[in-house]
């Protein structure tokens, strides 16, 4: 473990690190040889800052992969002056958003919701791409595959030379499954497709744990159940009832840091709601 000024970052190889202690998505980092590769961003300023003071002690900052347009990847990216690479789908809807819609996304999702800075502002990627993409950064190869499911503009990171994938939402490391903006049938497709790569290690959006290749399967299965629980529901008029989505979903009760336990998060009416509960 490597952790400075407050900030833990777990280095998964002597290259690699990712930060997945606080509440948000699991950014990561990858030192090459010509400078610093960011895979999104923490969503809290105060340690987007902090996060970014100790990556510069490895080196320039060039790239941000954004793998989402959910502002727990991207809402800090107008604190970087790197190049912005992101799916087209997400930069388009990026470009919808508006810090009152995320101020009230941030009153229902966490039970400590974060100050919006005066003056902060919502920075769009300004490279994008639509089926993959291939960047070489000294000796690293970033392969940037769309992989939607969880968000139409979805994308993975897989670092061919450290055997590593950032999946980002596409996989969870054991915690409640979310999919409110989600196209299931095909989330699936892409959790197949990237079985097929050569992996030795998952570092997934949320959850405190880096997984190995077998996750993959396990959260395929998730999503499988996830998908005909929506779909009976769908057929009633109704939404899900939480003793269904707890036994398509063994992780529904672990919730990411910080998250409210009340958020159902649900395609059915592709919203996010609250539940009191007894």
């Amino acid at each position: 473990m490597h952790q400075q000024r407050g900030v833990p970052m777990e280095q998964i190889s002597k290259t690699v690190f990712i930060e997945n202690k606080t509440r948000g998505c699991n950014p990561g980092f990858v030192v090459t040889s010509k400078g610093i590769v960011l895979i999104d961003l923490p969503v809290d300023v105060d340690i987007a800052k902090r996060w970014k003071e100790e990556i510069l002690q490895h080196g320039e900052i060039l790239f941000i992969i954004n793998t989402e347009h959910h502002m727990d990847h991207i809402f800090n990216n107008s604190l970087f002056d790197a190049n912005i690479i992101a799916h087209q789908l997400t930069r388009d809807t990026i470009a919808t958003m508006t810090l009152s819609f995320i101020e009230a996304r941030t009153k229902v999702l966490y039970n400590d919701p974060f100050p919006i800075p005066e003056g902060h502002q919502l920075r769009l990627p300004n490279i994008t791409y639509t089926e993959r993409m291939t960047l070489h950064c000294g000796d690293h190869t970033f392969c940037i595959i769309h992989t939607p499911g969880h968000t139409a503009g979805q994308s993975a990171v897989y670092i061919p030379e450290e055997k590593i994938l950032f999946t980002g939402d596409t996989v969870v490391g054991q915690t409640r499954t979310a999919i409110h903006d989600a196209s299931l049938d095909q989330w699936i497709q892409s959790l197949k497709f990237l079985e097929g790569l050569d992996i030795d290690y998952i570092l997934p959006g949320h959850g405190c744990m880096v997984m190995d290749k077998g996750y993959l399967k396990a959260q395929c299965e998730i999503v499988a159940r996830r998908m005909e629980v929506e779909q009976n529901a769908k057929a009633r008029g109704t939404a899900p009832d939480e003793s269904t989505l707890r036994s398509a979903d063994p992780f529904y009760d672990n919730r990411d840091t910080g998250m409210r336990q009340t958020v159902v998060l649900s395609s059915t009416s592709n919203s996010i709601s609250t539940r009191k509960h007894g």
